[in-house]
């Protein structure tokens, strides 16, 4: 399947030949179609690799030729497929049973290994309160917003164990899972079995709701969903990249909704605190590193903590045979070097620039996306989209949809930054350099 081998091409970048070559090469196709892939391991724990360290990366990465997502089905050569067994047990005439699909929590993301950045501190109150069962009920919903691979899981899932430690029932689950739950119903005719399912808990986390625009029918049920457990009282979270004003395709009354109770931002790590959760994780792992190792990969993999997880991650996997006291830097680089170039490639986006930017004119990020047209806001956004467009080479259509603008808006607005520079604008032109110098700081 060729959709398979460049996946496995892409792995090899980012985790090395050794661990596509031992984890997932000798993983037997069995079938496949043009949005789903059986794979066969050799065995559970091969299982759990995969489970543990591809299946969130196929869901971003492994897409057909129609940049659909191609879902992978695993089982294990030690026991029956779990849809066999279930189709035995069934008498022929009887409808198949609504299987609610959840995302499992993961046992290390706890509050104990949850790092709080300084201007975070409400967090650690909340996250306390959930635990010790003084948890205010008008923190509902409790939105938390912030840039992608910033913790925002993590926290979900961190309040998710707190709130089973007082024996609530928790549902802890993705809104992309959410969706694909309300078109298994849909298609099955169980779609009072779906909400009995998702209506009856004390506690519903979701996270990454940006996953529900342009879906309708999803917003559908998600809106009642909401209002049903809003009204009796249960706790609901939520998490996205962005605030809920700023967030498109999804319906009005459901924006109004995630704003009614306590809507926070997740804000950036700094690197003492980045050297703070690298520790942590090592000593997880038993894999010591040196100060001036972590220190490197800090300074290096810097464009999100999921980066930076990742380089240790594969940095493990490609010292099987050598002691981790034993790294030095220069070996570290050498190991590393195809994720280096890939860190370069990825590290500034429009969010990086709009922030830069944001920074320089003391704005919000939200300020500039918003809606203003006062000179303060206007003139920083014609640059920010500037910059998209002269930086990221951004088709127009593209950087319209980053600023919630149409695409002839975004051309004035780049040609009228480019007709300054023309012209020796000098005060653009000192902005646009100090500007530039905080990108290339940013993405270092």
């Amino acid at each position: 399947m060729q959709a398979w081998e460049s996946f496995l091409s892409t792995l090899q970048k980012q985790l090395g030949d050794e661990a596509v070559t031992k984890w997932l090469r000798p993983l037997k196709i069995v079938h496949f179609d043009a949005c789903n892939l059986y794979l066969e391991a050799q065995n559970s724990f091969q299982i759990e690799w995969f489970e543990e360290h591809i299946r969130s990366k196929a869901k971003g990465q492994f897409r057909n030729n129609n940049a659909h997502p191609i879902k992978i089905h695993l089982t294990s050569a030690e026991m029956e497929p779990r849809e066999k067994k279930e189709k035995k047990a069934l008498p022929p005439s009887s409808p198949p049973p609504f299987l609610l699909n959840k995302n499992t929590l993961q046992p290390e993301m706890t509050t104990e290994n949850f790092i709080i950045n300084p201007s975070n501190q409400i967090l650690a109150s909340l996250l306390a309160s959930a635990k010790q069962k003084e948890w205010k009920s008008e923190f509902n919903p409790l939105f938390l917003y912030g840039a992608p691979c910033c913790g925002k899981t993590h926290l979900l899932q961190a309040f998710a164990h707190n709130f089973q430690s007082q024996n609530l029932q928790v549902l802890y689950i993705k809104a992309e899972t959410f969706t694909e739950n309300v078109v298994h119903a849909i298609r099955t005719g169980n779609m009072q079995d779906f909400r009995r399912a998702h209506r009856h808990a004390d506690v519903l986390i979701v996270d990454d709701v940006e996953h529900l625009a342009k879906k309708s029918a999803t917003q559908e049920e998600f809106f009642h969903t909401f209002n049903t457990l809003h009204s009796q009282g249960k706790q609901i979270l939520l998490s996205a990249d962005t605030s809920p004003s700023l967030l498109q395709d999804i319906e009005p009354r459901l924006i109004s909704r995630f704003e009614w109770g306590l809507v926070l931002p997740i804000h950036k790590l700094e690197k003492e605190d980045l050297m703070r959760m690298l520790k942590i994780r090592c000593k997880t792992l038993s894999f010591p590193l040196s100060e001036a190792v972590l220190q490197f990969l800090i300074e290096t993999f810097s464009s999100n903590i999921k980066s930076l997880q990742t380089s240790l991650e594969a940095l493990i996997l490609r010292t099987a045979n050598l002691r981790s006291s034993a790294l030095s830097v220069s070996k570290v680089k050498e190991l590393l070097l195809d994720l280096m170039d890939h860190e370069k490639k990825i590290a500034l986006n429009p969010k990086q620039i709009v922030l830069c930017v944001a920074n320089f004119f003391s704005l919000s990020s939200e300020e500039i996306l918003g809606k203003s047209q006062t000179q303060e806001c206007a003139v920083p956004r014609q640059i920010a989209m500037f910059l998209c467009r002269n930086e990221l080479k951004m088709p127009f259509t593209k950087i319209g949809e980053h600023f919630k603008r149409d695409h002839s808006t975004v051309m004035t607005s780049v040609r009228s930054v480019e007709e300054k520079i023309q012209k020796q604008d000098k005060e653009l032109g000192s902005a646009l350099v100090l500007i530039k110098q905080k990108m290339q700081r940013a993405t270092h």
